[in-house]
């Protein structure tokens, strides 16, 4: 016979009601059910990850083999058909070896190289679909697959340190915002008690006059000062306008760069450093240093520092900083250059997850 098609294989999606599933490839075999050379393996994505397994003889059944058009395979033989987010695959699966034997001026029968034929083609078709799995690099290509596949780990998990780190900052800044939500609570609540003390309210020391805290309060751009329950226990409402006024949780558009300042480190032999402090931080060495044990550790905190210097200083650090990957820490900023180091708490250690420098 012919091998009239390329396909060794086919995969096929459940939807919670098929059980018959059909495939329209040659497989051989010594009858019509026989399943030796057939493998089906079942793919679940209900679970994270995906699996992927073999099934046994016992729990199908199959129709067609040996037939040039294929046939039909029962899957599951008992029980709930496979759901939307599984899925089984049919593929031939022959031994890779050669059986026919002619013999010098023996008897030639040719449909036995026929069949000898087929079952290469077979073979190929088989290697074929396996190599159509693998990753490939361009013919010419100096790398390797072993490199590219180390590549996109490296990427992956760039990636997610990232993300992992910017949720850790969005976290830093929320409870900041609250922070200055409750100062200024405290604040109004110290200019109240000021006005009822004095009459007034005065801005400093030095200030000549006393007056109501709507007056020496005056509303800026965006913001409106709204006096309730006026002749008694009166309020005074700041409505924030988040149309002209961005604030976190409520989407803004920026007409302008927005660059942080940072919080300034003071170049000394030992480095004070503040993790409640330095989410942001810059130094500009002015001595060969060493970076201190950091205060207030606490787990979640993530920052960065940039260190910069006019000369080759070292900048050592203290016991309490480490390398998220367990190796040495070796810091070494070049003369007029940038270096950009990474950080992470987990409440003990600061682990530096990622130095670069300025090209």
């Amino acid at each position: 016979m012919t091998i009239a098609t390329q396909a060794s294989s086919v995969t096929a999606q459940g939807n919670n009601a098929t059980t018959i599933w059909t495939y329209s490839f040659l497989i051989p075999g010594t009858s019509s059910t026989d399943k030796s050379n057939v493998t089906v393996t079942l793919t679940d994505n209900t679970v994270a990850p995906g699996t992927a397994t073999t099934l046994s003889g016992g729990t199908y059944s199959i129709t067609g083999v040996n037939s040039p058009t294929g046939g039909t395979l029962t899957y599951p033989l008992v029980g709930s058909p496979i759901s939307t987010n599984q899925y089984i695959t049919i593929s031939r699966s022959i031994p890779y070896v050669q059986n026919t034997t002619i013999s010098n001026q023996g008897s030639f029968y040719p449909t036995a190289v026929d069949a000898a034929l087929d079952y290469e083609m077979m073979g190929i078709q088989q290697i074929n679909n396996t190599l159509s799995q693998c990753i490939q690099i361009p013919i010419g290509s100096t790398t390797t697959p072993a490199t590219l596949i180390a590549t996109i780990t490296s990427a992956s998990s760039a990636a997610t340190t990232a993300a992992a780190t910017a949720t850790t900052q969005a976290g830093i800044a929320t409870t900041q915002a609250g922070t200055a939500t409750t100062q200024a609570g405290n604040a109004a609540a110290s200019a109240a008690a000021a006005a009822a003390a004095v009459g007034g309210v005065k801005i400093s020391s030095g200030d000549t006059t006393a007056d109501k805290l709507q007056t020496k309060l005056p509303a800026g751009t965006g913001i409106t000062l709204t006096k309730g329950n006026a002749g008694a226990n009166e309020i005074l409402t700041v409505a924030i306008d988040t149309a002209v006024v961005p604030r976190l949780g409520v989407a803004a558009a920026y007409t302008a760069q927005h660059t942080p300042t940072g919080y300034g480190l003071t170049s000394a032999s030992t480095i004070a450093f503040d993790n409640a402090l330095c989410a942001y931080a810059t130094v500009t060495l002015g001595v060969s240093a060493t970076l201190g044990d950091p205060a207030n550790k606490a787990d979640g905190q993530a920052g960065e520092i940039v260190v910069t210097g006019s000369s080759s200083y070292t900048l050592g650090v203290h016991a309490n900083w480490k390398m998220a990957d367990g190796t040495a820490v070796a810091l070494t900023p070049a003369a007029g250059k940038k270096t950009w180091i990474w950080w992470e708490c987990n409440g003990t250690y600061n682990y530096i997850t990622k130095i670069t420098q300025e090209a």
